[in-house]
C-alpha cells in the first residue's frame, strides 16, 4: 500500500489522503456509508452496493527472529515450525482460514500462543522474541527491523487481494488512477521460487 500511495501522490501533487486500517467487520460500512472511496482487502466484500474485484494474490510466509534455528534457510515447511510459539489470526478471519488450511494440508496441529489482529503486530512480536508468525507476503515487503527474517513455505497458502468500491459513488480520475496503480503493483509482486 505505501508503494501504491507514493505513486498516486507523485501523479497528483498536493493530494490529501485519508488512510485507514480496518478490520473485516469495518470494511463494508466504510464503503457503504461512503466514509472512504476504496478498500483493498484479502476478502471480497459481500454487499449489494459494493463492487469487489480480485486484482492479484499474495502468499503466506513465516516471520522468524534472525536468531531462530531456521533463520538461515530460505524455504521451510509447516512441519518445520510445529511446536513453535505461534502468533496467528483467529480462525474466522481470512488469514486465519488460510493458516488453518496450511496446517491441515500438512497434517499438523495448529497450536496458537497469541492471537493477533494485524500482521504488523505479529511481526513486532516476532522482533521482540515472541516466537514465529505466519504473515502475508505484502507485510514482508515492508521495511522491518534487522531482527526478523521472512521464509518462504514449500506449500504456501494463497491470499487473494480485492479492490473494493461503492457502486453508487462516482469514480473520479484519481480513483481510476489508483485502481490502475494497484493492479500494476500487484502484478509486479515477486512470486515464490519453485
Amino acid at each position: 500500500m505505501p508503494r501504491m500511495l507514493a505513486r498516486l501522490t507523485a501523479n497528483y501533487p498536493g493530494l490529501t489522503i485519508q488512510f485507514d486500517i480496518l478490520s473485516v467487520e469495518q470494511a463494508s460500512d466504510y464503503l457503504a456509508l461512503q466514509r472512504g472511496d476504496y478498500a483493498l482487502s484479502v476478502f471480497p466484500i459481500d454487499h449489494p452496493n459494493i463492487l469487489s474485484s480480485r486484482i492479484g494474490a499474495g502468499r503466506m510466509v513465516c516471520a522468524v527472529p534472525t536468531s531462530h534455528r531456521l533463520a538461515d534457510r530460505t524455504r521451510i515447511s509447516v512441519a518445520d515450525i510445529a511446536g513453535e510459539q505461534l502468533q496467528s489470526f483467529r480462525p474466522d478471519t481470512p488469514h486465519g482460514r488460510i493458516i488453518a488450511d496450511m496446517f491441515a494440508r500438512a497434517g499438523q496441529a495448529l497450536d496458537v500462543e497469541t492471537y493477533i489482529r494485524f500482521a504488523e503486530t505479529a511481526v513486532a512480536f516476532v522482533a521482540n522474541g515472541m516466537g514465529v508468525a505466519l504473515v502475508d507476503s505484502f507485510t514482508a515487503m515492508q521495511a522491518h527491523a534487522e531482527t526478523v527474517r521472512f521464509l518462504e513455505f514449500d506449500d504456501p497458502g494463497t491470499l487473494p487481494v480485492y479492490i473494493n468500491r461503492n457502486l453508487e459513488s462516482p469514480r473520479a480520475i484519481i480513483g481510476e488512477t489508483f485502481e490502475e496503480i494497484a493492479r500494476t503493483i500487484l502484478l509486479s509482486v515477486p512470486r515464490p521460487k519453485p
